[in-house]
């Protein structure tokens, strides 16, 4: 009898399964000394009965098989729940039947559903200790708010373009927001990791992700009040002009892809200046790394008033482009820079995506939104930081927003 390749690689994908998670069961109850009848064979024979049960019954047999497997593991944890009241390695095996099941159509998925599932496990202690004594209140209310910002409303809202000029998305300006906030989170979560002994630009280049010109600012006033940390204060206001772009590469390749490829050549070119002025500076800095208050995930208001933002930026960039044409829009999008510069590229790829401006007239418009922010990011340093503050970081954005026109007027 002749016995398919598929067959035999469900089979295999079901007992590594099996035994991943049984390996990992049996050395945690070896450890905490329990008398667990549920091991590494249990878990192998349990994914193979998945397996097995689903190619010869198909569904109905696997719900029989499943039923029984429930019953089974209900009488066994009435009698030992004195001794282990848990219900995780139950779960787990429960959930190890269903993937041998799922390893016979989907191989590869159940496997990576079994390695998240030994992870889990084995991180059991830690995951605890991180939920019970690190994860603050605050946190948690973040983690919810983007959760339901990203799994509830976002595929809710509709995905077209209406209003005046028929230039808003809602799903589209929604998408911005949550952008603006999982990137916020996502520096947070790695200071959390990391931890701030890594100092200023490190938490410049995550703060950057909020709000570049806040960041400059904050800096800015760090080295006015504490003046032996303004080579560190310099070194981190010009690498959260790294977050700008690299924000930027995100936005337009989530809004409009050719609106990306058009702006990467810029983009990449004042990437990189940005890290060699900023890593320069660094070296030449040799103070002592200071606390840094990691505050929420994420600021809401901002990232809603970023979306709304974006928006207004857009119709006031139909609308001038209906009355102009792309002087219009290169005015439109040249003042909103003042404020933020993510708006203004958002609303211009937005317009590209709907075929109201063709993909080359894009440029102009997001160029001269990153020059307005400079100037803007310039005042802010001179303000906030001073003259020997300013002397550092001015030159450096000078020195970026070169190479920004460079890579778009030569790649």
């Amino acid at each position: 009898m002749n016995i398919s390749p598929d067959i035999i690689i469900s089979l295999a994908a079901a007992l590594g399964i099996g035994l991943m998670v049984g390996i990992e069961r049996e050395r945690h109850h070896y450890r905490d000394h329990r008398q667990n009848l549920t091991g590494i064979r249990t878990f192998a024979i349990t994914a193979l009965l998945g397996s097995t049960s689903f190619m010869v019954g198909s569904a109905l047999l696997l719900a029989v098989t499943l039923f029984g497997l429930i019953t089974l593991l209900s009488l066994s944890y009435w009698i030992a729940a004195k001794d282990d009241p848990g219900l995780t390695t139950e779960v787990a095996l429960l959930l190890v039947l269903i993937l041998g099941a799922m390893a016979t159509s989907q191989a590869a998925t159940a496997v990576a559903i079994g390695v998240i599932l030994t992870l889990l496990l084995s991180y059991r202690e830690k995951l605890h200790a991180f939920v019970r004594t690190q994860l603050s209140d605050t946190e948690v209310q973040d983690a919810l708010t983007l959760a339901t910002a990203a799994l509830i409303i976002l595929p809710l809202l509709p995905d077209r373009y209406m209003g005046p000029y028929e230039a808003l998305n809602p799903r589209t300006l929604w998408l911005v927001s949550v952008l603006m906030m999982s990137i916020s989170a996502a520096g947070h979560i790695a200071m959390r990791l990391i931890g701030p002994r890594y100092g200023l630009p490190l938490a410049g280049l995550f703060a950057g992700f909020a709000s570049s010109t806040a960041t400059i600012a904050t800096m800015g006033a760090m080295a006015r009040e504490k003046p032996e940390l303004q080579g560190s204060a310099a070194s981190a206001a010009l690498i959260s002009c790294l977050s700008t772009m690299l924000q930027m590469m995100i936005l337009l390749a989530a809004i409009d892809i050719e609106s990306f490829h058009i702006m990467l050549p810029a983009l990449l070119c004042a990437s990189a200046i940005t890290l060699i002025y900023a890593g320069v500076g660094l070296m030449k800095w040799s103070g002592e790394l200071v606390a840094i208050e990691l505050g929420r995930a994420f600021n809401l208001k901002i990232a809603l008033l970023i979306g709304a933002s974006v928006g207004l930026v857009q119709l006031l960039s139909a609308a001038l482009f209906a009355w102009k044409g792309n002087e219009g829009l290169l005015l439109a999008t040249t003042f909103s820079g003042f404020a933020d510069t993510h708006a203004a590229a958002a609303s211009v790829a937005n317009l590209a995506h709907t075929g109201m401006v063709s993909t080359t007239a894009i440029a102009l418009p997001i160029l001269g939104a990153l020059t307005s922010n400079t100037l803007s990011k310039c005042l802010m340093a001179g303000i906030s930081g001073g003259r020997s503050f300013s002397l550092r970081v001015i030159p450096g954005l000078l020195v970026v927003l070169a190479a920004l026109w460079f890579g778009w007027w030569f790649f």
